[in-house]
């Protein structure tokens, strides 16, 4: 009974054969570029967020009204190379609720540029009629 046991301890003793040029290139090219964990997320965060508040200080705050259409692109992005992603479930949704949110977010801006052209125009009905 103990035998297959040595045959197996003495299988994972053996060294493994050397790979060759070509298998070394080839797998390397399906290694993803970045792996990390939730830290390394959490500075790829801040790295982005700083960057936008940065180009946002540069530019008196007019960047942030092209923010909106950051998600769109990147989401775009994301969905078209999932299939070439570690995880392409999560690249998908993660692309969606990019696009998701920045469309939620031009939304949102296009309603309230809206509802003030509206108070301003209800201001010069007043205005006229008084």
């Amino acid at each position: 009974m103990s035998e297959p046991t040595d045959v197996v301890e003495k299988e994972a003793i053996l060294p493994q054969p050397l790979e060759s040029h070509e298998t070394k290139a080839h797998d390397s090219e399906r290694r993803p570029t970045f792996r990390g964990n939730g830290l390394d997320m959490t500075a790829l965060g801040a790295l982005a967020s700083g960057t936008l508040v940065l180009l946002s200080c540069l530019s008196c705050g007019q960047a942030s009204y092209c923010l909106p259409v950051l998600p769109f692109l990147l989401g775009l992005i994301g969905l078209i190379g999932a299939k070439d992603s570690v995880d392409p479930k999560r690249t998908r949704l993660w692309s969606w609720l990019g696009i998701g949110s920045g469309a939620a977010t031009l939304i949102l801006m296009v309603l309230a540029v809206a509802a003030y052209m509206s108070f301003v125009l209800f201001l010069i009905l007043i205005s006229d009629a008084g």
